[in-house]
């Protein structure tokens, strides 16, 4: 067996923690007993533990991929859970409420009293078993996710048994309804959870927000020239007929088929962005971009082999996926920019006489907010502003593509933030295989 190199901070460089202090022998080091790498040393209960600190880490920013042995139960339904149970109290409330309706049923409210009983009891065990009311579980499995699919369910059919007269009829078909509602929502749960959707949009908009300079001189480079064409566009009475008669379903697929080229214009680029980043750094490089972070004092004390580890296609694409999204905000922002120009623009300049000219009698002047005589926000003003904005976001998006600056402002802002998870990954790897 090949000898380990231990830190103080806890950590051997296999991943295993230190011996026992009191004397115990070490634990078998990871594969020595056919263990998967890491499982020597993953997500103990303290609160020190650097590899955990480091997933959090990972996840904060939008990159749950580069947490290895990236599991369903512990990763993602722990995390998921609070969110869930809050949505399963809310949608059990209304249950509850039919024993005070009049002819109502006290059977829903001692279902919801069961499920408060149950929830009171796991409370007080958290706070005597883990110190904390409530804390998360390590592991999150089918129990759970049936009783959140089933629980609603139950409710429907304590109505469709005990029927409420205030409450409206319930039928089987409402039953399952509520069964493939919840089924939807976990879905969708597992998804935004398991991607760190949420973490990669805020760490997006931090990064569009941060660097709010380097947006400013895409603006006044892509924006000038395009803003006298949306001028002209705008004051166009064809493009009233055009875009002002729109359905909203036709509108926002018009808006979608421009996103779906922007995003592939996006991808193409981004895919050369992160080629472009460096995945051999030196050791000073690494043991820098550590600062900071859980792995900061083992880094300091780490050799690092010669060759990195190289990141495998979940990964890559994580990061892509970052990136893409930090770049189509920048452009979502500008978008918005645009639409919300305009649209003061027309309620200023465009009567709702010249509007109604301009329209030809294709649609009604659905006024939504009243400004001054003859002047407001209309339905038709309100969708040519969102087609142009649309247009403008897409031109955005196609000009930051082949402009040499905004690469450079990539490279030096959040092309180094990637640049350091892709460092501190490399230690990560190192530590915990």
């Amino acid at each position: 067996m090949p000898p380990e190199t231990h830190y103080a901070s806890g950590v051997t460089a296999r991943g295993a923690p230190d011996a026992d202090p009191r004397g115990a022998p070490d634990a078998d080091p990871p594969g020595a007993t056919g263990a998967e790498p890491g499982a020597g040393f993953r997500r103990g209960s303290r609160a020190d533990d650097p590899i955990a600190g480091t997933e959090a880490w990972f996840i904060r920013r939008g990159l749950p991929q580069f947490v290895d042995s990236y599991d369903t139960r512990r990763d993602v339904w722990t995390r998921a859970q609070p969110y869930l149970t809050a949505i399963l109290v809310l949608e059990l409330i209304p249950y509850a409420m039919v024993a005070f309706l009049p002819g109502g049923s006290l059977t829903p409210l001692l279902g919801a009293l069961v499920v408060a009983v149950v929830l009171g009891c796991y409370a007080l065990w958290s706070k005597w078993r883990r110190g904390f009311w409530f804390a998360p579980p390590n592991r999150v499995g089918w129990p759970f996710l049936i009783f959140f699919v089933l629980a609603p369910t139950g409710g429907a059919i304590a109505l469709v048994a005990f029927p409420a007269a205030d409450f409206g009829p319930i039928t089987w078909v409402d039953v399952a309804v509520s069964v493939a509602i919840q089924v939807v929502i976990l879905a969708a749960a597992y998804l935004i959870t398991r991607f760190a959707v949420f973490p990669m949009l805020w760490w997006a908009i931090r990064q569009t927000f941060v660097h709010l300079g380097d947006l400013y001189t895409v603006a006044t480079k892509a924006l000038p020239l395009l803003l006298i064409v949306m001028l002209v566009l705008f004051v166009n009475s064809e493009m009233w007929q055009m875009a002002g008669t729109l359905s909203a379903g036709l509108l926002w697929s018009s808006v979608g088929i421009l996103l779906v080229l922007g995003v592939l214009v996006t991808f193409d680029r981004t895919r050369t962005q992160i080629r472009d980043l460096d995945y051999s750094s030196s050791p000073d490089q690494v043991r820098s971009s550590c600062v900071g972070t859980p792995l900061e004092p083992i880094a300091r004390e780490l050799e690092l082999p010669p060759e990195s580890t190289p990141l495998r296609l979940r990964e890559r694409g994580n990061l892509i996926a970052a990136a893409m999204v930090t770049q189509l905000i920048q452009a979502a922002v500008l978008g918005f920019a645009v639409w919300l120009f305009f649209l003061i623009f027309g309620t200023v300049t465009i009567s709702l006489s010249l509007q109604e000219t301009w329209l030809a009698g294709l649609v009604p002047t659905d006024l939504f907010i009243s400004v001054g005589e003859d002047r407001g926000v209309t339905r038709a003003l309100f969708r040519v502003a969102t087609f142009i904005a649309g247009f403008a976001a897409f031109y955005t998006t196609i000009y930051a593509a082949t402009d040499d600056t905004y690469r450079r402002s990539f490279a030096t802002d959040a092309g180094a933030e990637l640049q350091q998870a892709i460092d501190v990954h490399r230690v990560y790897a190192v530590v915990n295989r």
